[in-house]
């Protein structure tokens, strides 16, 4: 061996004092070496404190912060206690729970006094029950694969024993989502979720049961479960609906919009309401939101059951009027099914009972065998006539008179105060003025010489009725020799079915004399 020199032997002398003069900081990790409960299964009586002891003074705040202490996935709340420098203190302020499952944990922001974290994250989990069989799914509502006639179930999920409500409504997931909530029976052993809106129609629904889903004793269901179900048995839309009366005896005909040509119902009548009836049961308001009337009406609507609307108004139809009825595509049956095209339908209101009064013709008495009338000339419009003679003689006064005769509805009749409400008469350079109506079977004068069974079909066709007008005729100053001779009939003018003109029917003539 070749010997040391002198000079090294001195350095090393020197550095000895150097380097036992220096204190070492250790680098080493933190690690958790001990902690309390540390058995599997705990009973209540152990659980009063929780402990953890690690491998060097800690850095208090930084550690409190890195700890947490849950029950069945909750925190839990308490007070922390330093018996020593490595040793933290839990003390929870609440009783356990006789089947809990219980976690302590430590993340690694935990720092010795040092400032070495912790070399990973501490968890330990122990329990306050023997029961370690996990739950199991035993059946659901709607089952798996299943077709549904509703969109608001009552959905159900039945358990082998009492679970966890919380981890329930944090582990089940719907998709499309839900709107609702959870409900536990008495067992625990059957959750229900109750939906707050309905699900829509025609769709696929997916239901996700996470593993986490867990029993009264913390053991969790250990696998995800997955169901599917659809909202319908029915996929077949609705049949086209028949708009008709009451007792169906008239339907309103299909028109076609391809054929360029508007099919028209007549005969109806105005007082009739529109039964539409469908051949399934159908979403109410899906037909009342695409359901229009022109001309528009006040309408109300009535179900007699989910299969039959009735569109009731509370003042008659207008008569001899086109309303067009119009429903719209997109309404649904109550499987959500939709009908997707169109539909319209065209009514007349011209029944028996529904035609507006209609002026067949204007006598007047202008012929004259002394002072014994011989008949009633027939006015035309835009024509003319000459007064047989000066009427102005008092044998002749109140004799004149004018037969207006009228077609109305089948059992209708003229109230007498309606027409003189709405009858008017003018004549140019002579004085006529109307005295007394008759009407009808009421008719006296001259009803033995000028007979209303004479014209326009009257006594053989029972809508044909008659008005005699009887006339003050003063025509003794008549200049110059002629002029225009106007009867007009208003066309607020109703019979007695409420049929009323709707316009002013209006009749011109001129006098020659």
């Amino acid at each position: 061996m070749k010997p040391m020199g002198g000079f090294t032997i001195f350095f090393m002398l020197l550095m000895v004092p150097i380097i036992t003069g220096c204190e070492f900081f250790t680098i080493s990790p933190l690690e958790v070496i001990s902690w309390k409960p540390s058995e599997e299964v705990v009973s209540l009586e152990d659980l009063s404190v929780v402990e953890v002891v690690f491998s060097a003074p800690v850095n208090k705040p930084l550690t409190e912060t890195a700890f947490s202490f849950t029950g069945n996935g909750d925190p839990i709340e308490g007070r922390i206690e330093w018996p020593a420098e490595n040793t933290l203190r839990f003390i929870p302020y609440e009783p356990p729970s006789e089947h809990g499952e219980y976690t302590i944990v430590v993340d690694t922001t935990a720092e010795d006094t040092h400032g070495n974290s912790l070399r990973e994250d501490f968890s330990y989990t122990f329990y306050t029950s023997t029961d370690r069989t996990r739950p199991r799914l035993l059946s659901t509502y709607p089952e798996d694969g299943s077709a549904i006639d509703t969109i608001r179930p009552t959905i159900r999920f039945t358990f082998s024993e009492a679970v966890n409500l919380p981890s329930v409504i944090e582990g089940v997931e719907f998709s499309p989502s839900i709107k609702g909530y959870f409900q536990s029976d008495a067992t625990g052993t059957e959750i229900m979720f109750f939906p707050t809106e309905d699900l829509m129609w025609q769709t696929y629904y997916t239901i996700t049961l996470k593993e986490d889903i867990k029993d009264l004793f913390g053991n969790t269901l250990g696998r995800e479960e997955t169901l599917v179900f659809y909202t319908g048995t029915d996929t077949t839309p609705p049949e086209e609906p028949s708009f008709e009366n009451s007792d169906g005896t008239t339907a309103l005909v299909f028109d076609d919009p391809e054929d360029n040509e508007q099919t028209v119902t007549h005969e109806w009548e105005k007082e009739w309401n529109i039964y539409i009836r469908f051949n399934e049961p159908v979403d109410r308001n899906s037909i009342e939101t695409r359901l229009h009337i022109s001309p528009r009406i006040d309408l109300s609507y009535t179900w007699e059951d989910d299969t039959c609307l009735v569109l009731t108004h509370e003042e008659a139809l207008e008569p001899e009027t086109l309303y067009e009825i119009t429903l719209e595509e997109g309404w649904k049956d109550l499987q959500g099914n939709a009908f997707l095209q169109p539909l319209r339908r065209y009514l007349m209101t011209d029944g028996p009972g529904s035609r507006r009064p209609k002026v067949l013709g204007i006598y007047f008495l202008n012929s004259f065998e002394g002072t014994t009338p011989t008949g009633m000339e027939h006015i035309l419009p835009l024509g003319s006539f000459s007064y047989h003679d000066v009427y102005a003689d008092p044998l002749y006064d109140k004799k004149s008179v004018l037969d207006v005769y009228f077609e109305l509805s089948e059992g209708a009749h003229i109230d007498p105060f309606m027409f003189i409400d709405n009858f008017f008469l003018s004549a140019e350079e002579i004085s006529i003025t109307p005295q007394a109506i008759q009407i009808d079977e009421n008719i006296s004068h001259l009803a033995a010489e000028l007979p209303p069974e004479n014209y326009e079909n009257y006594g053989t066709d029972p809508r044909v009725h008659v008005v005699r007008v009887i006339l003050n005729v003063d025509n003794q100053e008549s200049t110059p020799a002629g002029g225009e001779f106007k009867i007009t009939i208003a066309g607020d003018f109703e019979d007695s079915l409420g049929n009323a003109m709707g316009e002013d029917w209006e009749l011109i003539t001129y006098t020659t004399n």
